[in-house]
């Protein structure tokens, strides 16, 4: 499952800010999918992922694409995502695609 790659990727590289992929969180995809007021994009996505075996085959360059119509569609002025310090290919994907550093969200631990 798509999730649960992203997940183990992200509590791999912030388990400060990021837990184990769980069935709760399976629970919360299933009833947010059916939610009419949220849009996803789906190449077999709240957040576009592609899985590791299909990386490099222009399909996440597909699916931003069909964002940014979807968007334009809607009267949107521009797309703004988030991107992990971490995952420096997708920033480099979303550079490619024109997206640009427009602000930064730091955090710190409290204890």
């Amino acid at each position: 499952m798509l999730n649960e790659q992203i997940g183990t990727f992200h509590f791999e590289n912030a388990p400060e800010a990021f837990t184990k992929p769980s069935v709760a969180d399976k629970e919360f995809l299933q009833s947010t999918l059916s939610d009419k007021s949220r849009l996803f994009l789906v190449a077999e996505i709240e957040g576009i992922v592609v899985d590791q075996k299909h990386r490099a085959s222009s399909v996440g360059t597909n699916l931003m694409r069909a964002c940014g119509k979807w968007a334009d569609s809607q009267g949107a002025q521009q797309i703004r995502l988030e991107v992990m310090a971490f995952n420096q290919t997708a920033q480099k994907f979303y550079e490619k695609l024109g997206f640009k550093d427009h602000s930064h969200i730091m955090s710190k631990l409290i204890n």
